[in-house]
């Protein structure tokens, strides 16, 4: 799992990412797709280097998802600083959308192919949203969204 700092214009990182997952699409392409980025969410557990880097409690509640032409890209915060994830859709294992649990979040986790997770919990009032997306978006057979609590 890359942990790249996206808070400048760095033409070397902005290449590391496309390589990877692919262009950002534009204002009309993300119009008639129904939007390519995510409500804000909150990082819950992650492997322990991007933990590490993201060491504030602060810091975890401001994460976001971008739908790109070739993969996903996770954005997180780091103090004042941008931090990107990407992944292309050959690096993802599994992603799955869970239901609401007592505390009115709802578990969202992303796997890679080297079993590294990402997961995060989400508004339920986010989740119809969230769902929509990554089902237009992820490839058949690496998305699994349940109504339940439990994965």
């Amino acid at each position: 799992m890359e942990l790249h700092n996206i808070s400048y214009n760095d033409p070397k990182v902005k290449r590391a990412i496309a390589q990877r997952c692919g262009e950002a699409y534009g204002l009309w392409a993300s119009f008639r797709r129904g939007g390519t980025g995510s409500y804000r969410f909150e990082l819950v557990q992650a492997p322990p280097h991007v933990q590490d880097r993201i060491d504030r409690v602060e810091d975890r509640r401001f994460c976001s998802l971008e739908v790109r032409s070739n993969g996903l890209l996770v954005r997180l915060k780091d103090r004042l600083e941008t931090l990107g994830i990407p992944f292309g859709w050959a690096d993802l294992d599994q992603v799955m959308l869970g239901g609401p649990s007592a505390g009115g979040l709802v578990l969202f986790m992303i796997t890679d192919i080297r079993g590294e997770q990402l997961v995060f919990g989400i508004r339920k009032e986010h989740r119809a949203a969230l769902d929509r997306m990554l089902e237009r978006a992820i490839p058949v057979g690496q998305y699994r969204s349940t109504p339940s609590r439990s994965w």
